[in-house]
């Protein structure tokens, strides 16, 4: 359906074509409902009805704030419907955070999940005084009337009848393909969130680019990323709605694993956290076995990564036989257990996984396709080749993507499926399209083929292995006003949570030190004392991570001997932080930090 000019062409040339083929799927408590594809039209169609209803004008946002589940994604395609623009927002995020977006985005609904979200904003009413209604999707006994309206009562307002009808195709038919038709935001370097504005053009685009590398299968595929995230989007909306894929809702990710045998999908997208968490599950499974079964389990893991390394690098093959027999002894049986058996193409990206990772299931005969791209990208600009990911690299750009490296290292793009700036921020659009190529604020290197492997990140995000994008120089702030801290390295770049180190301001050692009844006052003395670490703790959790989304709570601390500075090496002339520098200097005490049991991100 890629010749579609938008995604609500799409959804109804397959209302059309396939009317009662599954669509989607969500799972309750007597088994999997499913809805047709005659049912997905016909919702959206509602949900852009009630919109109209209320008052919903061509190019206007609505924010949504919910878990992954077959009514958003109904949303996103009502509000398109209505010539809107959907805006989905991280559930983790902060009452805070959400308010600001929703007001940036100038949006007058959200379609919510229930009474925590609209516990989470009825505090925030000043900080968007634009909203004018939560819709939401569960009941919410005691929420406030006149704020919110429960999803039945938003559907009513959405009945068929030849008016509403006429006007909501009115409104498809004044659909540009190239105007804004979808908001994601991700976080800036200021800490403040920026608008990526996508078109129809852009969306639809990327996932025939997509399809095109890996073919169309009308495959199976089970959505439980958050859908505020790009990655998730083109999994769970953007290839669906182009081949007709079956879409199955996963609400809460800590039932990945119970969900994944059920559907055993056909395409599987996993963030490094995700396959890490596979891996280190398995790595103790088979640790467990003994004797003949472990002997078995090496050979045959060992049979199937030389045969995966032969075949990237072109250099013969093994043998069929002991390959094959590899897969019915030992590998099918692992590709079951996980509900993996099913899968012609398994993804990962949204951060960098580590090589052992990649390897470790090229030898279980499940090579990962590592991805790159941004938000700015409609999520990719690269990917391995199907059963050619090289390790250490991220694959070829698309067709119809230009890369290239500027003097600099940085990696530059351009092409049809890249966003064309940022909302209501000029000055930001302006430094991202410099030249007329997209700075993507990576350093990396191409070779002879055209593949591509990053070597640096020239901008300070930080990205965890979750995929979430963390800025850490707001963070920093904050912990610098700890009375002791005098300065402060957020840490998490790949990582599955965040920890930071800490250096004492030297002229307030002494009260520290006083006030924990320590004798010792100089800071190197005190970077040593458990109590020191655990009084600084008790103030970030007190004073810092209240005020932050979960993915960004500081986890644990490491209290550096000394300052860092000009000498050390660790700031430049100007006083900046080189952050590379720290974490080389520092890679014991940052090392610790990730030891043991210390929580988990998300």
């Amino acid at each position: 359906m890629s010749d579609e000019p938008t995604l609500v062409h799409q959804l109804r040339a397959w209302a059309r074509k396939a009317p009662d083929d599954a669509a989607l799927h969500e799972r309750t408590a007597s088994g999997w409902n499913s809805i047709t594809w005659r049912q997905y039209d016909q919702r959206a169609r509602q949900v852009g009805r009630a919109l109209l209803a209320l008052g919903h004008q061509p190019g206007e946002a609505v924010g949504i704030v919910a878990k992954n589940r077959y009514e958003l994604v109904v949303t996103q395609l009502g509000v398109m419907n209505a010539g809107g623009v959907p805006v989905p927002i991280y559930k983790t995020s902060t009452p805070e955070q959400i308010a600001w977006i929703l007001d940036h985005a100038g949006a007058r609904l959200a379609v919510v999940d229930g009474a925590a979200e609209a516990s989470k904003l009825a505090g925030q009413r000043a900080a968007m005084p634009k909203l004018e209604r939560l819709i939401l999707l569960d009941a919410a006994p005691g929420a406030d009337p006149g704020f919110t309206m429960p999803w039945p009562d938003f559907l009513a307002k959405g009945a068929e009848g030849a008016a509403a009808d006429k006007a909501l195709e009115a409104r498809l038919t004044g659909l540009d393909p190239d105007a804004l038709a979808f908001l994601c935001y991700t976080s800036g370097t200021t800490g403040r969130p920026k608008g990526v504005m996508l078109s129809h053009t852009t969306l639809t685009g990327m996932s025939a680019k997509v399809l095109s590398r890996f073919g169309r299968k009308r495959d199976r595929i089970l959505s439980y990323l958050p859908l505020s995230h790009i990655a998730e989007q083109i999994f769970s909306v953007l290839l669906p709605l182009d081949e007709g894929a079956e879409v199955f809702f996963c609400d809460d990710l800590t039932k990945l694993r119970e969900f994944l045998p059920e559907v055993r999908p056909t395409l599987f997208l996993g963030v490094p956290r995700v396959w890490e968490k596979f891996q280190a599950a398995l790595t103790a499974k088979l640790a467990e076995a003994t004797g003949i079964k472990a002997k078995l389990a090496r050979w045959a893991m060992a049979t199937e990564l030389e045969a995966f390394k032969r075949h990237v690098a072109g250099s013969g093959h093994v043998s069929k036989l002991r390959r094959g027999l590899a897969h019915r002894l030992v590998l099918s049986k692992i590709h079951a257990r996980l509900g993996l058996d099913a899968v012609r193409t398994a993804s990962t990206g949204s951060a960098p996984t580590p090589p052992a990772t990649l390897e470790f299931f090229a030898s279980l005969g499940l090579p990962l396709h590592e991805g790159y791209g941004q938000t700015e990208t409609s999520g990719l600009l690269t990917t391995s080749l199907p059963g050619r990911p090289v390790v250490g690299t991220v694959g070829q750009a698309l067709d119809g993507i230009e890369l290239r490296i500027a003097e600099d290292g940085e990696i530059l793009a351009r092409g049809s499926t890249l966003s064309r700036g940022y909302f209501k921020d000029e000055e930001q659009t302006r430094e991202l399209w410099a030249d007329g190529w997209l700075h993507t604020g990576d350093i990396g290197e191409l070779d002879a083929s055209g593949t591509l492997r990053i070597t640096d990140r020239k901008k300070e995000l930080l990205k965890t292995s979750g995929g979430k994008y963390i800025s850490p120089q707001a963070i920093e702030a904050k912990l610098k006003t700890i009375r002791g801290v005098g300065q402060a390295v957020v840490i998490g770049d790949g990582k599955n949570y965040v920890t930071a180190l800490l250096a004492l301001d030297p002229e307030a050692a002494p009260a520290l030190a006083a006030e924990l009844g320590l004798a010792a006052s100089d800071p190197g003395a005190l970077a040593r004392e458990a109590k020191v670490r655990e009084h600084l703790m008790a103030r970030i959790n007190a004073e810092v991570n209240p005020g932050q989304a979960r993915y960004e709570s500081i986890k644990r601390i490491a209290v550096l001997p000394g300052e860092l500075s000009v000498a050390g090496g660790e700031l430049t002339p100007t006083l900046k932080l080189k952050r590379k520098v720290v974490a080389q200097k520092y890679a014991a005490e940052i090392a610790s930090l990730y030891t043991g049991d210390g929580g988990d991100a998300g």
